[in-house]
């Protein structure tokens, strides 16, 4: 069962997933390596400094480079970002929407994949757990190494990362020892060190770690000459200032640097203007690659030309976790559209243009049409009422589990309070990962100055259920209850709660409701797993355990050691399961 009980306990423990990667020695003297043909990819979570005299990404930076200067990010959160990369496909396309549930599907197109099936060498070194082990993004990598972090809890939103030096010594012991007979493709993913949460805005040694890794890019004489890209995940994202916490869609959070450096030249042309997009990396790479890769949103930027080009942006972070209207944005000429399905009005913001009374208004009509042409984008403050079969229903008679009505959502507070609330939500966060009580007192702060913030309610209910405390969990989960009957993580935490309690029964039927409103959520089937497991029936156990593995729970030393799963690993299943998916 996923439970929290010290820090000592859920701390990460960082290995590689897959093969392991290569570390021999670099002593040798790296102008006598031969060259291997190549692209790197690298990719920059909270990548601007409000505080630095100066933006690191600079074309000066990285010899022989151009910077897009008008680029964007199609999502500010690090997944949904990195996927548009690698697919090519913006997040309402890809259904990768956030950094926290759905991985990357397994038949959705991959750039990496696409590599290693022309015979390239491939790898990554990912800093951050949300785009590691379990996110779907290991598909086509030889070696994908990154940390792995409990998927469940607290951690699930300021997961630990690893530091910015040890992703860089890996990528360089690996480069070392590629076969110059084959081209590679590697992906370096760099986080600034700390929670994420305390890296936004400021990634403490982001900056020197660039230094070092161009400095490498540009002198080793196995990679001086290969293909580089770096693309950042989000813009000048800070959580002391909410408006440009990453929540809500702004010119400064959207605004990303692109970088790139050819292997077959210097193109495009330097001073050239050239709309770019995450998405646009997938064709990117693949023209440099010379493979045929079609990408749902992307195209080579300055091969395209097209000053009218519309780009997409989308936020869903904030309904889904707080209850606050969701926000898609397009931008074309000097014009950023931002619309929310209620709230607040919709903006126009001024994109390119020095004052937002040079944004024409013609580009707003213009915008608006694109943006509804798109696939549906919002989720409801409110989850729709499912279809409920005959079985589950029964059950929760059984269990005397009873569905509230809806009670009339509060409105929705103005953006400007929303923002306000950010740094107190994200110092409840950092205060929930060191499992301590006050972290739910410190959600209660936003609670009360938004009533309809539904995830503060859930997330301090979650942090009291981890440590131990059913009675205060259920008083801030039933509330939230009433305000949206069928939010699953309600009835997951819920479920929690019941098991503290020892009504296993009552718990199995809530997480069992949980699954059927979001059938994505690993940790929600790993715990039917344990509560099966517990119940004397491995083979449904089994199946729980193979969905939550393929959900992105990759977690195999939890599900070695788990008392709840005891009655499973005594069953040929659990032998059978663990050879199969533990390589």
């Amino acid at each position: 069962m996923t439970r929290l009980i010290t820090a000592v306990a859920i701390a990460a423990t960082l290995a590689a997933c897959g093969r392991e990667a290569a570390t021999p020695k670099e002593g040798a003297a790296s102008a006598a390596r031969r060259a291997v043909p190549g692209i790197v990819l690298v990719t920059v979570e909270g990548w601007s400094d409000p505080k630095a005299p100066a933006d690191p990404f600079t074309a000066s930076s990285l010899p022989g480079s151009v910077r897009l200067d008008d680029a964007m990010t199609p999502c500010p959160q690090i997944r949904p970002a990195v996927v548009a990369m690698l697919t090519g496909a913006n997040p309402d396309r890809s259904g990768v929407r956030d950094d926290l549930s759905l991985p990357l599907p397994s038949d959705a197109a991959f750039l990496p994949e696409a590599l290693s099936k022309q015979g390239w060498q491939t790898a990554a070194f990912v800093a951050n757990p949300q785009v590691g082990v379990g996110s779907g993004l290991e598909r086509g990598f030889d070696i994908f190494d990154a940390p792995r972090e409990p998927p469940f809890g607290p951690f699930r939103y300021l997961p630990s990362v690893r530091p910015a030096a040890e992703v860089l010594k890996n990528f360089g012991s690996w480069a070392t020892s590629l076969s110059p007979d084959r081209p590679f493709f590697a992906w370096v993913q760099l986080t600034g060190g700390g929670p994420v949460g305390e890296i936004k805005g400021q990634a403490p040694g982001l900056a020197a770690a660039w230094t070092d890794l161009s400095a490498r890019l540009a002198s080793d004489a196995g990679l001086k000459d290969v293909s580089v890209l770096v693309v950042g995940v989000s813009g000048a994202i800070d959580v002391s200032d909410g408006l440009r916490s990453g929540y809500f869609l702004q010119p400064s959070v959207l605004r990303i640097p692109f970088l790139y450096r050819s292997r077959k030249g210097a193109e495009p042309q330097p001073g050239e203007r050239a709309l770019a997009a995450s998405a646009d990396v997938a064709a990117v790479v693949a023209r440099d690659a010379s493979i045929d890769f079609t990408a749902a949103d992307g195209r080579v930027p300055w091969a395209s030309g097209g000053e009218t080009r519309v780009r997409f942006g989308w936020t869903w972070r904030g309904a889904r976790e707080f209850g606050w209207p969701v926000q898609a944005a397009a931008v074309i000429g000097s014009t950023l559209y931002v619309r929310e399905r209620d709230g607040d009005p919709d903006r126009m913001l001024a994109w390119g243009a020095p004052k937002a009374a040079d944004a024409p208004a013609v580009d707003g009509a213009a915008l608006m049409r694109a943006l509804e042409r798109r696939p549906a984008w919002a989720e409801p403050r409110q989850s729709p009422a499912p279809a409920i079969p005959v079985a589950m229903q029964a059950s929760l008679r059984a269990s005397k589990v009873a569905i509230p009505t809806a009670a009339k959502l509060p409105p929705a507070i103005p953006i400007a309070l929303r923002a306000a609330e950010i740094p107190g939500l994200m110092k409840a966060r950092s205060i929930a990962t060191q499992g301590q009580p006050e972290a739910a007192g410190a959600f209660d702060g936003a609670r009360n100055g938004d009533p309809g913030n539904i995830g503060a309610r859930v997330e301090a209910g979650q942090i009291l259920a981890l440590i131990g405390r059913a009675k205060k969990a259920r008083e801030q989960l039933e509330p939230a209850l009433h305000l949206d009957p069928y939010r699953a993580a309600t009835w997951h935490w819920l479920g929690h709660v019941s098991f503290l309690e020892n009504d296993h029964a009552k718990a199995e039927t809530m997480w069992r409701l949980s699954e059927l409103l979001d059938p994505h959520d690993a940790d929600v089937l790993y715990d039917l797993a344990c509560v099966r497991s517990l119940a004397g029936d491995p083979a449904t156990s089994a199946q729980y355990l193979r969905r939550a593995w393929e959900g992105g729970f990759r977690n195999p030393e939890k599900i070695q050691s788990d008392p709840d799963l005891r009655n499973l690993r005594e069953s040929p299943r659990f032998a059978a399961f663990m050879s199969e998916v533990v390589r």
